[in-house]
């Protein structure tokens, strides 16, 4: 059987495939942050309406604040809000929490919020 040598040199559609293979890994990487934040923002609306507040201000926070910062998982999503309280006709400023520990904001109508006057409990 007669020896193989190996050049070392790659094929140009070697180059291609990989390129092809990392654009498709960026489109999929792109598509999924795109439906988090898009889910994530709806459920933010979803909440605020079933609480009668009207959203004044809504900011995705990559991290959150140090008070909360230990209770909340990797998970799971926050948001800084101010919001228009309609039934006690008052601006109210906090935070909210999208989904569980676990299942992290894929889990439906689990909004924890975590008002900054929390002496004014409002009901979730």
């Amino acid at each position: 059987m007669p020896a193989v040598r190996s050049t070392g040199a790659t094929s140009v559609s070697d180059h291609s495939n990989f390129a092809l293979e990392i654009l498709l890994l960026l489109v999929v990487a792109g598509y999924a942050s795109y439906w988090k934040v898009t889910k994530a923002k709806a459920m933010v609306q979803d909440w605020a309406q079933a609480n009668h507040f009207r959203i004044l201000h809504a900011r995705l926070c990559l991290f959150p604040p140090r008070r909360i910062y230990w209770t909340t998982s990797e998970y799971r999503i926050v948001y800084q809000v101010s919001v228009y309280d309609e039934s006690s006709h008052h601006i109210r400023a906090g935070w909210v929490r999208l989904g569980t520990r676990v299942w992290g904001f894929m889990k439906p109508g689990a909004v924890d919020v975590i008002w900054d006057d929390a002496d004014q409990a409002v009901p979730r």
